[in-house]
């Protein structure tokens, strides 16, 4: 992931309040990414919120959700939820998830704007497959 960023959509992936899935971060991810096209933002920000047990894993986890989004991620030790995406408010409700598509539907009534993960090519990511003759 690459360093921070001033311009970037500040996410907070909280997985001291539910258990992490890949569903919840790539959840996470459209929302951070439709924020950022919104607000004209230039990156994500990643504030992980995660028991000392867990942190390799998590780690590992955002680096392949989130760092293969064409926009430039950076993540974030935090030990307490800040302020970020979702809201606070969002965080204090009995049914908050981070796999729903609650927010994401609400932000595509209000804006229209169509869900798509972006991605970075393919050559970027992954090393270029040889072909053996």
């Amino acid at each position: 992931m690459n360093p921070a960023n001033i311009d970037a959509v500040d996410l907070v992936w909280d997985l001291t309040r539910e258990r992490m899935t890949i569903g919840g971060a790539l959840v996470l991810r459209q929302e951070g990414e439709m924020l950022a096209w919104l607000q004209q933002r230039s990156a994500l920000s990643v504030r992980l919120i995660v028991p000392k047990t867990a942190r390799p894993v998590a780690e590992r986890m955002a680096q392949i959700i989130f760092g293969t989004s064409s926009y430039p991620c950076h993540l974030v030790d935090s030990s307490r939820c800040s302020s970020g995406w979702p809201p606070a408010s969002a965080h204090t409700e009995t049914d908050f998830s981070y796999f729903t598509f609650s927010r994401i539907i609400t932000m595509q009534a209000r804006t229209g704007l169509k869900l798509r993960l972006q991605w970075v090519s393919a050559s970027s990511c992954w090393p270029t497959p040889t072909v053996r003759g």
